[in-house]
């Protein structure tokens, strides 16, 4: 039995039963755990500093060791932070959500969503160590727009690496671990363990400015990592002599024309010179294309109509998740193998947070949402009267949906997806 985490079974905060640990930090032990008052499967962040404090046997009080209290009090603080700021962004698609923190047994918690998938570290691993761009660009993308709400909220989460980008099943990525996030721009940096391979040297001194350039190197490395198959330098280490071997001179050939470069500004040692805002870097490493707004404040309707192809005149109830393809096996609105321009798995759609969400799962066609290309993996806002098209005649548009629609249309079927 672990003798540091709670064991299965135990009941926190009266609400929530510890199914299993999902992994232990320095800094915490992280739990799935069934929320007896919402009915559902969340993760439970518990702070247990691993060098500062020690878990009595039959109890679940923590306390800190002998002459670390101000220590354990201080991180504390960081901990209750870190889950305060997140929660700020628990609408976001492409950012882990915090339901509910509290405080007892002498320590902090915190509920979030739980996710099911791989992080990029795990999906290197599987994959050889290396991606191609074309793989890579839908999850590159969706951790753009997660930095970009964060940005301009003022905050630099400050430790982007593989670790922290989860890949869901279906596709959606979730930026995770903010423990290290600044909260202003601008600001100087202050001592935090940061992983060395990815930090920019502004992030290393105590006097650098920390800023959206400082995701963006990060970011950068990561990108350079998973095309070429291994880190570059350290930034530390190319200061004094920068012996990065870039992707062409490895025989990796470009995407397009200037995609190497936009990687090198990324990656430039000093932040003045690199890109300033996230916006900038997404547009030089996808050829000048522009991501979709935020989905923060829309509305959802929660149906489609079919107004073209297939299913002309039937209406999806959308309830929940939504794979529409040609594979029987993953999706629930299917299309005969063979139909032109149809995927195998091709778009998901689903209800979330009060709004309906369309992703292009990285289809071999493309997906378009009123008439502009959808970003593969990305997640959009579908308000009513919005139109989603694919393949050679099929489209839907969004609608509102009243009480007796949900059991009949006027014309065609209704799913209850």
């Amino acid at each position: 039995m672990n003798k540091r985490a709670l064991s299965p079974g135990t009941l926190v905060h009266n609400r929530y039963r510890i199914e299993k640990v999902l992994g232990e930090g320095g800094f915490g032990v992280t739990y799935k755990v069934r929320d007896n008052k919402e009915n559902r499967i969340s993760a439970l962040k518990e702070y247990f500093p691993m060098e500062i404090a020690y878990r009595k046997p039959g109890t679940m009080k923590i306390t800190p060791t002998v002459g670390s209290e101000s220590a354990y009090t201080r991180f504390l603080k960081d901990f209750i932070n870190e889950a305060q700021l997140i929660y700020n962004f628990r609408n976001h698609p492409n950012i882990v959500s915090v339901y509910h923190l509290f405080e007892e047994n002498n320590t902090a918690y915190y509920a979030m969503e739980y996710i099911e998938g791989s992080d990029l570290s795990d999906i290197l691993i599987k994959k050889g160590k290396r991606m191609s761009w074309d793989d890579l660009r839908p999850i590159v993308a969706q951790v753009i727009t997660a930095l970009r709400q964060a940005h301009k909220k003022g905050v630099i989460h400050c430790d982007i690496s593989p670790d922290n980008i989860f890949v869901m099943k279906s596709g959606q990525v979730k930026l995770i671990d903010f423990g290290a996030a600044k909260r202003t721009m601008n600001t100087q940096a202050s001592v935090v363990l940061l992983k060395r391979s990815y930090a920019p040297l502004e992030q290393m001194s105590a006097n650098g400015n920390i800023g959206p350039w400082t995701d963006i190197f990060a970011l950068a490395v990561t990108i350079f990592q998973a095309v070429v198959g291994e880190l570059p330098p350290p930034a530390v280490d190319r200061a004094a002599c920068d012996n990065t071997v870039w992707p062409t001179e490895r025989g990796i050939q470009e995407p397009f024309r200037g995609w190497e470069e936009a990687l090198q500004r990324g990656m430039e040692l000093h932040y003045e010179h690199r890109f300033q805002s996230v916006e900038e870097f997404w547009s030089a490493l996808s050829g000048g294309q522009t991501l979709p707004d935020s989905p923060i404040t829309l509305t959802q309707p929660l149906a489609l109509v079919g107004t073209r192809g297939k299913y002309t005149g039937s209406r999806l109830i959308i309830r929940e998740e939504c794979m529409m393809g040609v594979d029987t096996g993953r999706c629930r609105v299917t299309y005969p193998i063979g139909t032109p321009g149809v995927s195998r798995v091709h778009l998901r759609v689903w209800p979330q947070n009060g709004k309906l969400m369309a992703m292009d799962m990285g289809s071999r066609y493309g997906t378009w949402l009123n008439g502009q290309k959808m970003v593969r993996g990305l997640a959009y806002v579908m308000d009513t009267g919005t139109t989603v098209f694919f393949g050679d005649d099929q489209e839907f548009r969004a609608v509102e949906v009243s009480g007796t629609q949900y059991t009949h249309t006027a014309a065609g079927t209704t799913y209850g997806v």
